[in-house]
């Protein structure tokens, strides 16, 4: 069970971390006006010769298959958008490096959490057009973003994973929980307090924070809908190895559905275009990296 003398050095690993590049947080922050005016994304990039770089390139790729050629940053951002942007900027971080890393604390290979990310992300996309909402920008990132906190966790969980797994089914705890009773804190709490001291948007450090609450105790909101969004991926991989969180693939219930005004067959089509989206958006970050 919980002993404090386990949670101090992980609260002292978060101060450690280097500051997060402004340029990155100013993307991130510019992000939350759907209304933002592209040249107020150009003139934040101009000055990061990486993102303008991996931009520029991108746009010249057969990937976009176009004839005429981008020699500005400024063409670049309005024939990439604002998510392309988002992600671009974000993978071009260091500081965000160790989610193409393994996590061997939680069980994932080289590339797999990073994979697990954009795959929730792309599903927070597919989920928002079901329903004919306009793109959240912000919603895209958090999902992105939401389980930055098992990077942190990950060097601490690894020696204690078989008895956290254990515990959760003794005691018939989620994982999450059963972090909590080890650490005294969890993987989405720690990934918030992240959020918060690299001054990402509230509205950002809350979702990673509250991802894994149940969706029924808010709106749909933005936390709701990370939240259901990472559900449905993990309904996506429910006969893969990831058994440790298979309990949570029941909470996917149809009075949860009907708050966001989906149906069950809304799930299955999403479900049904993860991979060809996935490939899209791998494509698209191997070409720009």
């Amino acid at each position: 069970m919980f002993e404090p003398d386990l949670l101090k050095p992980i609260l002292e690993s978060i101060d450690k971390l280097p500051p997060f590049p402004e340029i990155a947080r100013k993307i991130l922050e510019l992000s939350r006006d759907d209304d933002v005016d592209f040249k107020d994304i150009i003139d934040v990039i101009k000055y990061d010769e990486a993102i303008t770089f991996n931009c520029l390139r991108l746009c010249n790729s057969s990937y976009y298959g176009l004839s005429a050629k981008t020699f500005t940053i400024d063409q670049a951002v309005v024939k990439l958008g604002l998510r392309n942007i988002q992600m671009i900027a974000l993978a071009s971080a260091n500081e965000l490096s160790d989610y193409s890393n393994a996590q061997e604390g939680y069980g994932f290979g080289a590339g797999e959490l990073w994979r697990h990310s954009v795959a929730t992300a792309i599903i927070s996309k597919l989920l928002i057009e079901k329903i004919n909402l306009k793109e959240d920008s912000i919603l895209f990132t958090s999902a992105l973003l939401h389980d930055i906190g098992k990077i942190v966790l990950n060097k601490y969980v690894g020696k204690d994973m078989v008895n956290m797994i254990e515990l959760a089914i003794k005691e018939k705890l989620s994982l999450v929980e059963a972090e909590r009773a080890v650490f005294g804190i969890d993987h989405a709490e720690l990934g918030g307090i992240v959020a918060e001291n690299w001054k990402f948007p509230s509205m950002l450090s809350n979702a990673i924070k509250n991802h894994h609450e149940s969706p029924e105790k808010f709106i749909p909101n933005i936390v709701a809908w990370v939240r259901l969004s990472n559900l449905v991926y993990h309904v996506y991989l429910a006969n893969s190895v990831y058994s440790h969180h298979r309990e949570i693939i029941s909470n996917i219930k149809q009075s949860i559905l009907f708050q966001f005004k989906l149906k069950k067959e809304d799930i299955d089509q999403v479900m049904a275009e993860i991979p060809e989206e996935l490939k899209k958006v791998e494509m698209l970050l191997n070409l720009a990296f």
